[in-house]
């Protein structure tokens, strides 16, 4: 049965929960409550249209939009928080997916829309427009983009702002953590609102009571096996709101330790381990030791078979970049530029095992500048001269083979989802020179030769490289290759079905500009 209308003087008042397809010429009273600006990402300087949720006196709420053709006339109207009486305007279904909240309709301005702000209120009209979902009907809504949700929890962690690219476009997020007493679940804020998050403010506070959030429109994703919140345009976030369920919250955690902490907050496990690489040869499970940061002595033995030692690699983030068309963009940034970058994987074994036969050993990874510092020449430089045998690996590589460093590393990331766990190496410390010298040579593989010492080790070298051991290694970095070289249409066609691929031969010459090609920076625009 249909609740009669409100009277405010002479305007007759229809309820929000009446409103249904013929109220085209209904006047409602309603408080402006989630204002946002939807922009597309390509053209951010543009609003497209405004959202909000409509809230009135009972409590009953609906979206609410102004189309991008109205956005100039009513922005200056409307104002978070205000009320309004407003007449005239169209009603349309629901949407069907990210519903902000539950109701049949949704209201669209028109050009004849009339709002009128008023200050003639009951002191028990709602300030804010929420459902709140508890934590465990939380995880039966993941990946159910249908319906945001509301939740209410403490307030215990807090991160920093953050960047990240989100197809193409960076963008400004902050972690949160929140509990209900039972569980402590992940959210993240995007834009605006992880920007203006107070988090140093709310700390403080925090030192004298509890801070209860208030998380408006967020969904529910799962990583890991994990439940976590991720906000967007749309969501608000209102920190200890006086509504019941956050009055009660404040008065239950007030028996509990409640302070808030910054998230990844300095600790003593961030030092540097020293350790050996017989004790990292026996992890086998590289989550136990991830974050860890080890400072370990070292022996190369060899570059890792199959592996490319350098990619094409995006100038702004150093992302690998993907083939669009007959141009290059990367998928981190957008950028368009790259140039060759160092990804050099070997083996690595402990210096106090030189005499055994099967010495236990790992794989390190020397990327971008850490290459460099290794080799003591230019990614570009290197792979512009290496064009002489297709399945060549440069004499400023494998005359690495042999020699000692202490080196500092720690678990890569990927190699949470490898068979194999991979250390990256962040800093060269020490470089002592070869401990295992060449002393003969015997034909191990077809191309290759087998270097020997006193000692049971084989160091491999490829016979081309072993041969030209004596070379005078300055010589290629004396060659600086021109400046601003647009890489050659036939270099780009030729090395097409190559950089796209994760595990395509980069060494391939191929795929690579020459020396007559060679840039500092490869603008890949066509």
């Amino acid at each position: 049965m249909n609740q009669a209308p409100a009277i405010y003087g002479e305007m007759t008042i229809t309820p929000l929960k009446n409103i249904n397809a013929s109220s085209f010429r209904a006047k409602i009273c309603a408080r402006v409550t989630r204002l946002s600006e939807f922009r597309l990402d390509n053209n951010p300087h543009k609003i497209q249209r405004l959202d909000f949720v409509l809230l009135d006196e009972e409590g009953k709420a609906i979206e609410a939009q102004v189309p991008e053709r109205q956005v100039d006339r009513y922005k200056p109207l409307l104002r978070e928080e205000e009320v309004y009486f407003i007449q005239y305007f169209q009603i349309f279904p629901a949407k069907t997916t990210y519903r902000a909240v539950d109701h049949m309709f949704l209201i669209r301005f028109t050009n004849y829309t009339e709002v009128h702000k008023t200050s003639t209120i009951s002191s028990m009209f709602p300030k804010i427009a929420y459902s709140l979902v508890p934590f465990d009907i939380l995880k039966t809504r993941i990946d159910n983009i249908n319906d945001m949700s509301d939740v209410i929890g403490r307030l215990t962690t807090v991160g920093h702002t953050t960047t990240a690219y989100v197809k193409g476009i960076q963008k400004s997020n902050r972690k949160l953590y929140l509990t209900d007493g039972r569980e402590s679940i992940e959210a993240m804020l995007w834009g605006r609102q992880a920007i203006d998050f107070p988090a140093e403010q709310i700390i403080e506070e925090s030192k004298r009571t509890p801070i209860i959030i208030l998380l408006l429109g967020v969904t529910c994703k799962s990583r890991e096996g994990q439940l976590k919140l991720q906000g967007s345009t749309t969501c608000q976030w209102h920190i200890n709101p006086i509504i019941p369920e956050a009055i009660a919250l404040q008065d239950r955690f007030k028996a509990f330790p409640y302070e808030v902490s910054w998230l990844n907050a300095p600790t003593t496990s961030t030092q540097t381990i020293s350790t050996s690489i017989n004790d990292l040869a026996n992890i086998i499970n590289p989550h136990k030791i991830y974050g860890n940061t080890y400072q370990v002595n070292v022996v190369i033995k060899t570059l890792k078979p199959n592996q490319p030692w350098w990619y094409l690699g995006c100038t702004s983030c150093h992302k690998r970049v993907l083939q669009e068309g007959d141009s290059y963009r990367c998928p981190k940034c957008a950028a368009t530029t790259a140039e060759p970058m160092y990804r050099i994987t070997l083996v690595a074994i402990d210096p106090t095992n030189l005499n055994e036969e099967d010495p236990k050993s790992i794989e390190i990874v020397f990327f971008g500048t850490t290459g460099e510092q290794l080799t003591g020449v230019p990614a570009l430089t290197l792979a512009a001269s290496s064009t002489i045998n297709p399945t060549e690996i440069p004499l400023e590589i494998t005359r690495l083979y042999g020699h000692k460093y202490t080196l500092k590393i720690n678990v890569s990331f990927s190699s949470m989802q490898q068979r194999d766990i991979s250390f990256q190496v962040r800093s060269i410390i020490n470089a002592y020179g070869p401990v295992v010298p060449v002393l003969s040579t015997t034909s191990k593989t077809p191309g290759s030769t087998s270097a020997h010492t006193d000692s049971s080790i084989s160091i491999d070298i490829p016979q081309e490289q072993h041969k030209k051991e004596t070379k005078n290694l300055s010589t290629v970095a004396e060659t600086t290759p021109p400046e601003h070289i647009t890489l050659a249409t036939d270099v780009q066609q030729s090395s097409k079905r190559h950089l796209t691929e994760e595990n395509s031969d980069l060494s391939d010459p191929k795929n690579i500009p020459s020396k007559r090609h060679a840039a500092r920076k490869l603008d890949f625009k066509s």
